[in-house]
């Protein structure tokens, strides 16, 4: 759902609020499982990483064949996560005129549970999905995160911004960080708080209604 953490409320999609945001694209170095190097992906939210079940590339990409159906270590949680081949990822073109493939680095990290695009490749390719945020939008290990490492600790509690600060800082610190580049994109926000939204997974509940009265009104 859209959720927005400040009302802790869902919104529908014409109460959500589109918005220009002037921000970064991160570019961080998940290292292969089995010692070879790493793939960079490039992200405008690196606090959702502790939720990633998958990378993706594209199939066409000529560095698919080679990597598709290996793992990643992903850096801070050690969870080992596949490499998977699908049509959504924009492969990188520093020449293109459209901004996302000028952007992209071909590899993109997949949070089922953190966004909707990332959400359908999840189910395409049977992923886990690992929420790891609570209803204020903090990181939190109470709402499906299990597999939480010692190093993953430190982000718990922390607002989504703070996390987002802190993580970009640790893969500094470990050498993971490849890259910084300014970067402007569309960015939902809430109608009724202003504050950016957050897609979010929620239980629906649906009523049988069988008085007459009712659902004949």
């Amino acid at each position: 759902v859209n959720w927005d953490p400040v009302t802790r409320t869902a919104l529908a999609d014409d109460e959500v609020e589109m918005e220009e945001v002037h921000g970064h694209m991160w570019y961080l170095k998940y290292p292969l499982a089995d010692g070879t190097g790493d793939v960079v992906v490039a992200t405008t939210r690196p606090e959702t990483m502790l939720g990633d079940t998958a990378v993706a590339i594209n199939p066409i990409d000529p560095r698919a064949e080679s990597l598709v159906g290996k793992t990643v270590r992903l850096p801070i949680v050690e969870r080992l996560i596949p490499i998977v081949a699908d049509d959504h990822v924009v492969i990188e073109d520093p020449e293109s005129d459209d901004p996302k493939a000028r952007y992209a680095s071909g590899f993109l990290k997949v949070t089922p549970a953190h966004d909707t695009n990332d959400w359908e490749i999840g189910l395409r390719h049977d992923l886990p999905v690992i929420n790891i945020l609570g209803p204020d939008g903090t990181i939190s290990d109470q709402h499906g995160w299990e597999d939480i490492s010692a190093t993953a600790e430190q982000f718990v509690g922390l607002t989504r911004e703070d996390a987002r600060t802190a993580i970009v800082e640790w893969f500094e610190q470990h050498d993971l960080l490849d890259e910084v580049r300014p970067y402007s994109h569309s960015v939902g926000h809430s109608y009724r708080s202003h504050a950016s939204i957050e897609p979010w997974l929620s239980d629906q509940w649906y009523v049988n209604v069988t008085d007459d009265r009712l659902r004949g009104s």
